[in-house]
């Protein structure tokens, strides 16, 4: 008797998709904070000029070890927003308002193309590639969509829908 190639599938169940999905992600961010203090580790025990090589020996792109390593000096271990992804924090680590932002970021639930977009209209450059619906209000010279989850201006608003 020989035995089939095709091997029975057990049916996978929604929750359990997702709570897999989330575990896989959770690991991925795990293992990039991991790196990026191994990174600082490194740097520190063998010099920055150390990072090239130790990142060609791992099999992992030098710049993406930089970008890990200056995540990780960024937000030490006891100031990472657990509920956020890892990108979350590469977003915000060059920026002085870090740990507010990050809490923001939080309490609103924003994804990480939503802050990268948040922080692109509140620095008057817009994503309008993405987004052709952004609009500049000129009371303000700040940049808002039509929109009910983005803050708007109400003159804008109001010059908007009477125009």
């Amino acid at each position: 008797m020989t035995q089939s190639a095709y091997v029975e599938v057990k049916k996978l169940d929604w929750e359990e998709a997702v709570t897999q999905g989330i575990e896989l992600r959770e690991a991925k961010d795990k293992s990039q904070w991991q790196l990026g203090d191994l990174a600082l580790k490194v740097e520190k025990q063998y010099g920055f000029d150390a990072l090239g090589k130790f990142a060609t020996d791992i099999g992992v792109k030098k710049k993406t070890l930089q970008q890990y390593r200056r995540t990780a000096a960024a937000f030490p271990p006891e100031k990472r927003e657990a509920v956020l992804s890892h990108k979350h924090h590469l977003i915000l680590a060059g920026r002085e308002d870090r740990f507010i932002r990050l809490a923001e970021a939080a309490d609103n639930n924003l994804s990480s193309p939503q802050l990268t977009r948040e922080l692109a209209i509140e620095a008057g450059d817009p994503p309008r590639e993405q987004n052709p619906e952004v609009q500049k209000c000129s009371c303000h010279n700040k940049y808002y969509l039509d929109t009910t989850k983005d803050k708007i201006c109400p003159k804008w608003l109001f010059e908007k829908r009477n125009s």
